[in-house]
Formats: structure tokens, C-alpha cells, sequence
């Protein structure tokens, strides 16, 4: 049966040689791809290891946003079975007037060294070398100029921003030409990189810091060996740089902390002026409203001293009136008494009742003269008093002035200091709109930069998606071609065991054969189709797929890189937003404190005018008083010289009706004697 088989075997290569050569040629083609393939890896990973050797590229970079500081220095020293570690610093800028992004590193001492095309490396602080993509761009000799963004704090990393270039370079740590990274500049995609010296740069902290350890000398790169001792050392320094960022950031807020400090200082000194403004304008009201209750009661005490004065001159014009005409009456009295007296001169027996009528004539004016100076002497005293009054009044409105004229001074100080709380108050208004422009720039800023985020983050997703549909699509089609071979081979298995059946009839045999043949014909034909399934479609597919995975997970890490930057941005505009929100609240209070002490000002200042308005009156009405005083003094003084002329009268009198009783005596003394 094995002969037949062979027999057939051979004379069908014999009936169709084209097809067997063709065959054969696929076959040799087939393995000869496949041990390409095989070749191909080991000597690309061969390749790779011996650049990166030559060039001692470092195992770990790390890299920070906010700059390594000596704390981070310190802790990344730390880390066990480190060989070499380097600072270094680097900057994503664009190409002045475009949005080129180009990553400039600063040349390195030992690791991650740079391969020399041409020219020669940066040895002055304004010489570059760049990506040997861009020979075609550039000569040496010319200049390239970039822009770079200023920081949140108005500073740039670079010290210029124009270079020469002086050579070509290739890197060990970018290998690829096609898909060089993500860049923080231009769209955000890195399309160059270049290298200057250090002294190029304007930084006081390093950028970025490359680790090599000694446990990874000599081991391929490409082996799980080194990756899993790479893992290991990175969680090492995961653990000593998990409390880092949080200490960094510390760092960074007590540096703006100190100048948020002095600002904060600067609006509690204005807060501390509004304060004492505030107390002394309230010390001033308290001032006005004293000396208000003192010309109220002033006022009240003039008006009392008024009605008394004007009572006791009425007093007075009375008493001297009826002063004045008790001396009048006592004037007739004694004229009518010098007229009885001569009479008595004549009338000689009437004389003793005359004189008697006389005397008592006189008592009475001199009664009546007595209740005339006391009269006078109560008009007097109330004119003393009134006198007293006034100069009282004088006094206390001389007071008034004075009062006024220091509340006036303390009140312009006031003014003054308010006016210079009020122009502290506009600058640290000014200082807070600044502060939250730049929030607002920061935060615009972060924005772009988290959509960017998110956009690449869903292209990611979505390319993902994209990659995994079509390895289910290559292995459907695979697994459905092997699936179509087994059934063919297992139908072949059958046929075969069909004729191998002595008791199969020449007929059936016949037709089995026939079967078989048309069967492996179609198992050939399927055989070949798999074979160039895979040859044209799925091993391509596989490696064009494997490609972009790889691809798109370096696009993951760069997302999970950017993520905890992002993160910590938003923590920082969180606490920004914060501090502007409490700066925010302190200039409202400031400005509500600020109106309110003006609205007290203002009243006072209207008290003040309202006060000197009452002294003026008052001033006026103690002129009043003072000429009503005047003209009751006139009357007194009238009612005075009336009173001393009729005392004088009075004794003329008294000396008349004495001179009368000696006369009478005498008359009498000659009537008795005759």
C-alpha cells in the first residue's frame, strides 16, 4: 500500500514538475523569511545592546517638574547598588516663530553620553548640537534661535535663547526617529532634541537625575534578567521618592510663602491703619459727642443763666423804678416839708406839730430811700450774677472752639490716614489681580494641557480597541484556515483508511482514490492558502500590530507619566485658588471697614459743622445778653445817681427840719418865755 502511495506521490511531482518546483521555491522562501526572523531579533537586540554601551546610557532617569532640589539630591543618593548618578538639567522650547518643540538636555559627564556625527560638542555657553535629523536643515556655523515660555513665576530656565550650532548628534536615550516623545512645548509632540553646556542654563535646581547600577553591568537589556532588576530599582526609589513631591512642594510654597507672607504683612499693616484709623475716628466721635453734651448743656445752662438775667434785671428795672419813685415822693415829701417848715416859721403854733409831721415825713423818706438801695443792692447782685453768666458763656464757647478747632486737626489726621489705607488698600488690590492673572494664565494653561490629556488618553483607548478588533481578526481567519486543514487532513486520514480495506470493492476503490486525490488536492490548495495567509497577512499583521502596540503602550507610560503632574497641578491651583479666595475675603472686609470708617468720618465732619453752626448762634445770643446786660447796668447806674441825689435831698431835709426844731425851740423858749 506504501509503494502504491509513493508511486503515486512520484508520478504526480512527474505529471506537474512546475507546481513542485514552485512549491519547493515557496518552502525555501518560507524558511528562509523565518530563519530571517529568527536572525533578525538577536542581532537588532545585539546591535542595541552594543550602542547603548558605547555610549553607557543610564538604567533610570528621573525626572521632575518643579526641579530637584538638594533634599532630592540627598534622597536619590540613597538608593542601593547605584554605580553612577548624575544631575543634569533639560527644557522643552519651540523654534522661534514656529511650534517646533525641541527638547534641550545639558551635555553629561559620563552617562547617557552623546554620539558625535559631526562638528563637535557645545564647549561655550552659546554653542548647541543638534538632532542629526536636521543636517539638512542646518550648517554648522549657523544660528538657531527657540522660544521659550516663561514659569508660573515669570522666570526662564535657559540664560538665552540663541545658539550656534557647532555639530550633529545622535542620543542614547531617543532612538527612534520617527516617534520621538511627548513635549510640554509648541503641539506637544517632540519633533528634535539638542545639547549645550550647563552653563547655558539659568536654574538653581537640576532637572532631571540618571542612575546606572552595578547589578545591570553586563546583563542583555532586552532579557527579563535585567528588566526585573530595573523594577526592583525603581521601587526602591519609588519608596524613597514617595514622600518627595509633597516635601518639594512644601519647599516651593514656603519660597512664594515668604512673599504671600510679606503681602499678607503689608495688608495686615493696612488693616492695623484702617484699625487705628478706625479707633481714632471713634475716639474723635467720642470727642464730638462730649463736647456736643457740653454746648447742649452750655446751651442749656445760657438759657437758665438767660432767664435768670432777664428775671433779675426785670427785677431790677422794678425796684429801681420803684426806687425812683419813692425818692420822687420822697422829694415831694421833703419839698413839702421845707414849705411846712416856713410855714412853721410863720406859724409859730404849729411849728411843734409841723416838725413832728416832718420828721415823720423824713423816716419815711428815709425808709423808703433804705428799700431803694436795697433794691439797688439786689439789682447789682443780679447783675453780677448775669456778669458772672456771661463771662461763663464766653468762656464755654471759647472752649467750644477749641474743642472744635482739635477735633478738626484730629479729624484731617484721620482723613490723612485713610487716604493712605485706602492707596495701601489699591495696591494690594493690584497685587491680587496680578496674583490672580497669573492664576487665571495657570489654570488656562492647565486646562489645555488635562484636555490634551484626556484627547490622547480616548485616542489611546481607542487605538486599543482598534489594535485588539484586528488580532481577534488575524486569529479568526488563522484559526479558521487551520480548522478548514484538520477537517481536510481528517477526511484524508479516512479516505485512506478506506482503501486500505481489503474487502473495498475495485469499484469503490476506484472512486475512493478519486476522493482522495480531489480531497488532498483541496488539503494542498488550503496548505498553500494558510501559507500565504500568514506569509502576506498574518505575520505582517502580527508585526506591523506588535509595532503599534509597542508604540502605543510608550504612548501609555507617557500618559501615566503625565498624569501625576497633572494631578499635582491641580492640587497647586486648588491651593492658589484658596489663598486668592482668603485674599479675596480680607480686601472685602478691608474695603467694607474701609466705607464704614469713611461714613463716620463723614458724620463727624457733619457733626462738627452742625457744632460749630450752635456755637455761632449761641455766640450770637450771648451778644444779645451782653447788651441787655449793658442796658441794665445803665439803668442801674441811673438808678444808682438818682438814689445819691435823693439821699442828699434827704439831708438837706434833715438839716432844714433841724435847723427848724432850734428855731422852734427858740420860738418855743421866747413863746414860753413870753
Amino acid at each position: 500500500m506504501k509503494k502504491t502511495l509513493w508511486k503515486d506521490i512520484f508520478k504526480s511531482i512527474s505529471k506537474s514538475k512546475g507546481r513542485f518546483v514552485s512549491i519547493m521555491g515557496l518552502m525555501l522562501l518560507g524558511s528562509f523569511a523565518l530563519v530571517g526572523l529568527k536572525v533578525t531579533g538577536p542581532d537588532m537586540r545585539s546591535t542595541g545592546e552594543t550602542y547603548f554601551n558605547d555610549l553607557n546610557v543610564s538604567d533610570l532617569t528621573i525626572i521632575s517638574d518643579l526641579g530637584l532640589d538638594e533634599n532630592d539630591e540627598e534622597t536619590i543618593r540613597k538608593v542601593k547598588g547605584a554605580d553612577e548618578i548624575e544631575f543634569g538639567y533639560m527644557k522643552d522650547v519651540v523654534l522661534k516663530d514656529t511650534n517646533t518643540s525641541f527638547r534641550i538636555f545639558s551635555d553629561s559627564e559620563n552617562l547617557s553620553d552623546y554620539q558625535l556625527i559631526e562638528g563637535k560638542l557645545p564647549k561655550e555657553a552659546d554653542e548647541i548640537a543638534l538632532d542629526q535629523q536636521y543636517a539638512s536643515k542646518y550648517n554648522i556655523g549657523d544660528t538657531i534661535e527657540f522660544t521659550e515660555k516663561e514659569e508660573a513665576n515669570g522666570e526662564k530656565s535657559l540664560d538665552r535663547e540663541s545658539f550656534e550650532v557647532v555639530g550633529f548628534i545622535y542620543s542614547g536615550e531617543i532612538i527612534s526617529d520617527v516617534n520621538l516623545g511627548q513635549s510640554t512645548a509648541g503641539t506637544g509632540a517632540l519633533k528634535g532634541y539638542a545639547v549645550v553646556t550647563e552653563e547655558a542654563f539659568d536654574s538653581d535646581y537640576y532637572m532631571l537625575a540618571r542612575v546606572s547600577f552595578e547589578d545591570t553591568k553586563n546583563i542583555d537589556p532586552y532579557s527579563d534578567e535585567y528588566t526585573d532588576k530595573i523594577q526592583a530599582h525603581k521601587d526602591d526609589l519609588s519608596d524613597l521618592l514617595k514622600d518627595q513631591p509633597e516635601i518639594r512642594l512644601a519647599a516651593i510654597k514656603k519660597d512664594y510663602q515668604e512673599e504671600i507672607d510679606d503681602g499678607q504683612a503689608e495688608i495686615d499693616d493696612g488693616q492695623a491703619e484702617i484699625d487705628e484709623a478706625k479707633q481714632e475716628i471713634s475716639d474723635k466721635q467720642k470727642q464730638l459727642d462730649d463736647a456736643k453734651k457740653q454746648l447742649e448743656d452750655g446751651k442749656e445752662e445760657i438759657e437758665a443763666n438767660e432767664k435768670k438775667l432777664n428775671n433779675q434785671v426785670a427785677d431790677a428795672q422794678a425796684q429801681i423804678d420803684d426806687g425812683e419813685s419813692q425818692m420822687s415822693d420822697a422829694k415831694t415829701s421833703i419839698s413839702e416839708a421845707e414849705d411846712k417848715l416856713t410855714d412853721a416859721k410863720k406859724q409859730l403854733d404849729q411849728g411843734e406839730n409841723t416838725l413832728d409831721a416832718k420828721w415823720e415825713q423824713l423816716a419815711s423818706a428815709k425808709q423808703q430811700l433804705a428799700m431803694v438801695k436795697k433794691s439797688l443792692a439786689n439789682a447789682q447782685a443780679q447783675l453780677q450774677d448775669g456778669a458772672y453768666a456771661i463771662d461763663k458763656g464766653r468762656q464755654q464757647i471759647a472752649a467750644g472752639y477749641e474743642q472744635i478747632k482739635s477735633n478738626e486737626d484730629e479729624l484731617e489726621k484721620s482723613e490723612e490716614k485713610i487716604h493712605t489705607a485706602e492707596q495701601t488698600l489699591a495696591q494690594k488690590q493690584k497685587e491680587f489681580d496680578e496674583k490672580n492673572q497669573e492664576y487665571q494664565e495657570n489654570k488656562q494653561v492647565f486646562d489645555q494641557k488635562n484636555e490634551e490629556y484626556k484627547s490622547k488618553l480616548a485616542q489611546v483607548q481607542k487605538a486599543q480597541a482598534e489594535l485588539d478588533a484586528k488580532k481577534q481578526e488575524l486569529e479568526k481567519a488563522k484559526k479558521q484556515l487551520e480548522t478548514s486543514i484538520q477537517d481536510l487532513q481528517k477526511e484524508v486520514d479516512r479516505l485512506e483508511n478506506k482503501l486500505a480495506d481489503p474487502q473495498l470493492s475495485p469499484e469503490e476503490k476506484v472512486k475512493t482514490i478519486k476522493q482522495l486525490e480531489k480531497t488532498k488536492q483541496g488539503l494542498k490548495e488550503a496548505q498553500k492558502e494558510k501559507e500565504i495567509f500568514l506569509k502576506e497577512t498574518y505575520v505582517p499583521g502580527k508585526a506591523e500590530l506588535a509595532a503599534k502596540q509597542t508604540a502605543l503602550e510608550a504612548k501609555k507610560k507617557e500618559l501615566e507619566k503625565a498624569e501625576p503632574a497633572l494631578k499635582e497641578g491641580e492640587k497647586e491651583l486648588k491651593a492658589a485658588k484658596e489663598q486668592l479666595d482668603s485674599a479675596q475675603k480680607q480686601l472685602t472686609k478691608a474695603n467694607q471697614e474701609l466705607a464704614t470708617k469713611k461714613e463716620a468720618l463723614q458724620t463727624g465732619q457733619k457733626q462738627l459743622a452742625e457744632g460749630k453752626k450752635t456755637l455761632h448762634e449761641k455766640e450770637e445770643l450771648l451778644k444779645e445778653k451782653e447788651e441787655e446786660y449793658q442796658a441794665g447796668l445803665e439803668k442801674y447806674n441811673a438808678g444808682v445817681a438818682s438814689y445819691n441825689e435823693s439821699m442828699n435831698q434827704y439831708y438837706a431835709g434833715l438839716k432844714q427840719w433841724q435847723q427848724g426844731a432850734e428855731k422852734l425851740d427858740k420860738k418855743s423858749a421866747e413863746y414860753q418865755k413870753n
